[in-house]
């Protein structure tokens, strides 16, 4: 093992998240830089691998550990003779890809295990197993499985109902890099990390393929430390030491005063809930912009709010001057939030626009501000005050002028290239919501779920993180705090409710109890240098 480092004891303020590549260009400036032998970085890759499958198993048990020709088979040689050594009763399914030698040190360890009394099976059955470990593909994989692999990842899911799987790094057949399936793919009910989580693990599909993450310290926590990770994911720790802090004599204009333009025509609801959200993380003053129809709603369900009247047309469209009484109180606003509701009829293309480029404060554009964004992507490029883009993947297609099956195919690229090119953070909503800036790693969030995919919770998000901008949050922070807390109070509905048929406006009001329960977990101490720690969910 390495000497103690940043990655060894940890109160984690975030866990550094790496593609396949960057996890092969740490493997080399250990072998080149630190003098750490290749056969020791895999010997302490199939012990940890070892620790963790090794719970839980009784004498009578059998472990089928499933290898291929790459170093994710040579980690598994290895697994399975310190299980064995350790009195488990182990057995080997080699699948060899025709063509293809074992490397060298994979050679190495095949020959230790056998010596050392591994049995070899040549049965894709599984009969007796009650864990099956895949060490079949590793970070390389980049083309679809066939032949024996192909079977073999077929075999081992039949049996998913009846053994633990155990994946070492990744499960075979997912991208490490962009979570792809590369046709079939291990379904995994435990994924043991080498030194760092993969981002292939964090995105679907592969997130859905991980199961439960571990990671396990093989001895590269120093040189983790010199090479920078392509993503980020906050935890509980980094989220409470990011909340906006209150004073004994704090008062509601300490705490700042968000402007809601939206609610056009049959969509005031949209900016209510928004408004909701801002207050419920914390916004001193709300004020919902929008026309006058809506004035009455938002008194009655936010009486909270404040309201200003925006100019409609004779179709109840937003009109050529609505933004005009927004500009004329403009040094009012901490944060700006434009797009809940909006609707795109009229001159409401013109109005996102205009504010774009005329208030003087950071802004959230969300919804149908982001269609009249993509229209003039010139209006957010030239502003100088701080832009987040809160696109699903159907507005980032809009925005990059592309399908949403390319957005969702390519996430953490998409994110990246929106933010380059509209010169803003960008939080791409979905199943792991992504927040990128165009120079920074990508943020990674994966608290919440399926209890979110229901009409009016992104406006509630929109109305969080215009609300820590408006508590003086930088952006950034805004961005990923705000999509964190949005999902734990997802989490804690669903343990309450189901996953299903929750409604936008009992998420805004779980927001308070979020931060409270955020606030009072005690720290959690990650000590990697014991080997195999659990990934550290929201």
């Amino acid at each position: 093992m390495s000497s103690v480092s940043k990655h060894d004891v940890l109160d984690l303020g975030a866990w550094d998240v790496v593609s396949g590549k960057t996890m092969s260009l740490i493997e080399e400036k250990a072998s080149i830089s630190t003098g750490i032998p290749a056969d020791l970085l895999m010997e302490n890759a199939g012990r940890v691998v070892a620790d963790c499958v090794e719970k839980g198993l009784s004498p009578n048990h059998l472990v089928t550990v499933v290898v291929g020709t790459g170093n994710n088979g040579g980690d598994g040689w290895v697994a399975a003779r310190h299980l064995l050594a350790r009195g488990v009763t182990v057995q080997v399914l080699d699948v060899a890809d025709k063509g293809v030698a074992s490397t060298p040190l994979v050679a190495l360890n095949k020959d230790r295990a056998i010596l050392a009394g591994i049995r070899r099976s040549s049965k894709f059955s599984f009969d007796g197993s009650t864990v099956i470990v895949d060490a079949l593909l590793g970070t390389g994989t980049k083309r679809s499985c066939s032949g024996l692999f192909a079977r073999a990842i077929s075999a081992i899911n039949r049996v998913k109902s009846s053994c633990r799987i155990v994946a070492v790094d990744l499960p075979s057949g997912i991208d490490a890099s962009s979570g792809r399936k590369w046709g079939e793919a291990v379904i995994a009910d435990e994924t043991i990390c080498l030194t760092l989580p993969k981002v292939g693990l964090l995105v679907h599909p592969g997130k859905a393929h991980a199961g439960e993450i571990k990671v396990g310290n093989i001895g590269l926590s120093q040189v983790c430390s010199s090479i920078p990770p392509e993503g980020q994911l906050l935890t509980s720790a980094g989220a409470r030491s990011w909340l906006p802090k209150r004073t004994p004599d704090g008062h509601k204009g300490d705490y700042g005063h968000v402007l809601v333009v939206g609610g056009g025509k049959g969509k005031i609801g949209a900016a209510i809930l928004a408004a909701k959200g801002a207050f419920g993380i914390g916004a001193g003053l709300v004020t919902v912009g929008c026309g006058a129809g809506g004035l009455s709603s938002v008194s009655s369900s936010c009486c909270e709010a404040m309201t200003i009247s925006l100019a409609e047309d004779a179709d109840g469209n937003f009109d050529a001057g609505s933004h005009v009484n927004i500009l004329a109180e403009q040094n009012r606003w901490s944060a700006l939030l434009v797009g809940p509701g909006l609707g795109r009829g009229g001159a409401s293309a013109s109005l996102v626009q205009s504010l774009a480029r005329n208030i003087g404060v950071p802004a959230v554009f969300d919804a149908d501000a982001l269609h009249a964004i993509a229209i003039e992507p010139e209006c957010i490029r030239a502003r100088n005050e701080m832009s987040i883009l809160t696109p699903h993947p159907g507005e980032a297609a809009a925005l990059l002028g592309t399908s949403i099956e390319e957005i969702n195919s390519r996430r953490v690229e998409s994110a990246r290239e929106i933010a380059s090119n509209y010169n803003a953070i960008v939080l791409l909503k979905g199943a792991t919501s992504l927040i990128a800036t165009s120079a920074n790693p990508v943020w990674f969030n994966w608290s919440g779920g399926p209890i979110l995919s229901t009409a009016g919770t992104g406006d509630v998000l929109a109305g969080v993180v215009a609300g820590l901008l408006a508590q003086g949050l930088e952006g950034l922070k805004s961005a990923v705090l705000g999509a964190y807390i949005h999902g734990i109070c997802g989490d804690q509905l669903s343990q309450e409710v189901g996953s299903v048929g929750i409604r936008a406006g009992k998420l805004a009001e779980a927001i308070p109890n979020a931060m409270g329960i955020l606030n009072e977990r005690k720290e959690q101490k990650v000590d990697l240098s014991r080997g195999v720690v659990a990934f550290p969910e929201p």
